[in-house]
């Protein structure tokens, strides 16, 4: 699977490390073994991060693009609560409407009647509301596989919390059926793709 994505620390990890910082002094005491367990607990702690997130947006910037999607999975542990939410997009054309990126078919055939499809038009976005704030472990995107895959390549992913804040943001740079984004597993403090995801794009 081909996909890049970066992120933002969650806040859940800095108030992790205000807690167990007063321990620091005395598992030193304790000598070099306690050391290595304390820091590979919190590597496992910091791997294990969620994000609470309510809103998944795809955008894809640029002045003529149409987004295409087949399936979009948002799991929350082990299970796919992107059905349980409300889907938009920023125009349909035909009856590609945006709730077909969420009814359970991935195919992606488009005369199947299970894709969605804007029409071409500046900077199309696709947007899932959970409905509340839910912990997100994972993103899975099927494309378009009948033609027109290239469509969805550069495209941004984000999460948002209830706000519409950003809490974090991947990207999609290469042309695939699938994209696998696994947030907890990717953080950067500070990091953006967004300024250079045009860069070297053919559309």
């Amino acid at each position: 699977i081909n996909a890049t994505d970066v992120s933002h620390v969650n806040p859940a990890v800095k108030k992790m490390s205000r807690f167990i910082k007063p321990h620091f002094v005395m598992l030193a005491r304790l000598g070099p073994l306690s050391l290595l367990f304390y820091f590979c607990w919190f590597a496992h702690a910091q791997s294990a991060q969620t994000f609470m997130g309510q809103y998944i947006l795809i955008e894809l910037p640029g002045a003529e693009r149409t987004l295409s999607l087949a399936e979009v999975k948002v799991y929350s542990g082990q299970k796919n609560i992107a059905p349980q939410g409300k889907s938009a997009q920023a125009s349909t054309f035909g009856d590609a409407n945006a709730a077909k990126a969420i009814d359970g078919n991935p195919s992606g055939d488009f005369f199947g009647h299970s894709v969605t499809s804007t029409a071409t038009q500046p900077n199309p976005w696709w947007e899932l509301d959970l409905g509340s704030e839910e912990p997100i472990t994972k993103i899975i995107i099927h494309n378009r596989v009948d033609c027109c895959g290239d469509r969805i390549n550069p495209a941004r992913v984000l999460i948002l919390d209830k706000m519409k804040r950003v809490l974090w943001e991947g990207g999609i740079r290469t042309t695939a059926t699938q994209y696998e984004f696994n947030p907890a597993q990717s953080s950067k403090s500070g990091a953006s793709i967004s300024p250079n995801l045009l860069r070297n794009s053919t559309f």
